[in-house]
């Protein structure tokens, strides 16, 4: 009995200390996200609706750096199931991808297939995912969540072989090759939606990646109303680099990613049924591969035809394309996302365009980005309402009639110092907003997050298994 009551009291005592330890980091181990753009009165109207860029990020406190975030990111599965409507596309060299739309009965609980794809003057979000992912992913069906609510319609593209995708050329996908997403937007454009009406786009990761090269190659001839980049590596050269030069980073990372890529091909999809006549690709020796450099070297590289994996990693890195980009683009990275090196953050080619937005956080991981302390409830995600307010800020002002390709000109014209209004050229000034000061506090907190995680197991084992 006394022994009952000592290992209860121990027990509050360790609650309450992980309860004060949760609200003392949610309160000082919180700084603004870095902000890279150029001070227009266009962008000045665009980011006003967008509170949380100007606010303080605040980082779950058990996920207190970019490995736990990231890991959040594969085990978390609090996310309840969006219902889609699968439309398989094909493609015009043969290809399929599927696209999945999001049924406003996920958020409404109202009927089961009630979305009309003949209804084109709906504002439409398309959604592209990352490496070997698709729109049963969490972060996917959350953003997709968030924006039903809001009354936007939601699309995802699975890439090929992706989400139960079928495969029907030796072609999956590719950093570098964004004909994919070209086609999608002009079938969407097409076929579902009306000449006026807001198509807009996110990817996340590699889709970030592809959807920024995509529209820096298409300049001023971009469909999309605008587009959102979160986690995207930006530089496959540096990135590479960075997945394979420690111990760590190639066995976990690396790894892991390889062996996704290697389950799709083999077993996901009939993708090796479609490659077993190709002559260069040697499916034996691809199933050995133990780094996304073997695989790209053994398969993407013949398929997409490159020479080396670097060839390919240069072209797919969207870096410079960002100089060409010509609608309103927002980039969120994380400054410890330990897949996508931070030194590949491409901050001078942001601020150099002044359609460009770049948020960098201090923390967030590879498309975590967590925040919340409740310490009942899973942690939500602070991108997902980031994405929301700037896409919303953007319809808001095409619908004002600020959002035009003249607007979007004299922009450019002022930032290349071509107006002749004196005001009107300091009002492109460079801006680069570093939040806060760097440091918010001198508290180790991955250490103490470490040991308030030991003392509750401890205290939970005492407990529950003595």
């Amino acid at each position: 009995m006394l022994q009952d009551i000592v290992t209860t009291q121990a027990w509050n005592r360790c609650q309450l200390a992980m309860f004060l330890l949760n609200e003392l980091h949610f309160a000082v181990a919180a700084k603004r996200p870095t902000l890279v753009k150029q001070d227009t009165p266009f962008s000045s109207q665009l980011l006003r609706s967008c509170t949380l860029l100007y606010e303080k990020y605040h980082p779950t406190w058990f996920l207190c750096n970019g490995h736990l975030q990231t890991l959040m990111v594969i085990v978390s599965d609090s996310q309840p199931p969006v219902l889609y409507k699968r439309q398989e596309l094909v493609l015009e060299d043969g290809g399929t991808v599927s696209l999945d739309w999001a049924l406003p009965s996920s958020v409404s609980g109202h009927g089961e297939d009630d979305i009309s794809l003949e209804d084109l003057d709906v504002p439409t979000i398309l959604l592209l995912h990352g490496l070997s992912g698709g729109s049963h992913e969490e972060y996917m069906m959350q953003t997709a969540e968030k924006f039903l609510r809001k009354g936007y319609r939601v699309v995802v593209m699975n890439a090929r072989g992706c989400s139960n995708t079928p495969v029907t050329t030796p072609k999956l996908f590719c950093p570098a090759y964004t004909q994919d997403v070209r086609e999608v937007v002009a079938y969407l454009r097409a076929s579902h939606l009306a000449a006026s009406t807001p198509l807009l786009a996110v990817g996340f990761s590699l889709g970030a990646n592809i959807l920024t090269k995509y529209v820096g190659e298409e300049g001023a001839e971009c469909t999309l109303l605008a587009a959102v980049s979160v986690g995207n590596p930006y530089d496959f050269v540096a990135t590479n680099i960075h997945i394979t030069d420690s111990w760590w980073r190639r066995t976990v990372y690396n790894s892991a990613m390889t062996q996704n890529l290697l389950k799709l091909v083999f077993h996901l999809s009939d993708a090796h049924e479609q490659l077993k006549d190709h002559p260069d690709v040697d499916l034996s020796l691809l199933e050995q591969a133990k780094t996304l450099t073997d695989y790209d070297n053994l398969y993407s590289r013949h398929v997409f035809g490159y020479e080396t994996p670097m060839d390919m990693y240069r072209d797919a890195s969207s870096t410079a394309y960002i100089k060409d980009i010509a609608i309103p683009m927002l980039c969120v990275s994380s400054d410890d996302d330990p897949i996508c090196t931070n030194a590949a953050i491409p901050y001078k080619e942001c601020q150099e365009n002044p359609n460009v937005v770049l948020a960098v956080t201090h923390t967030g991981g590879h498309l975590g980005f967590f925040t919340g302390n409740n310490l009942s409830a899973a942690p939500e995600r602070w991108c997902v309402d980031v994405i929301e307010q700037y896409c919303t800020s953007v319809l808001q002002l095409a619908e004002d009639g600020h959002l035009t390709k003249e607007s979007i000109e004299k922009v450019h014209h002022l930032a290349d110092g071509d107006a002749s209004d004196s005001d009107d050229a300091t009002s492109v000034a460079s801006s680069v907003d570093t939040g806060e000061e760097p440091a918010t506090s001198a508290l180790p907190w991955d250490v103490l997050g470490y040991a308030a995680l030991g003392v509750g197991a401890y205290m939970w084992w005492k407990r529950v298994v003595k």
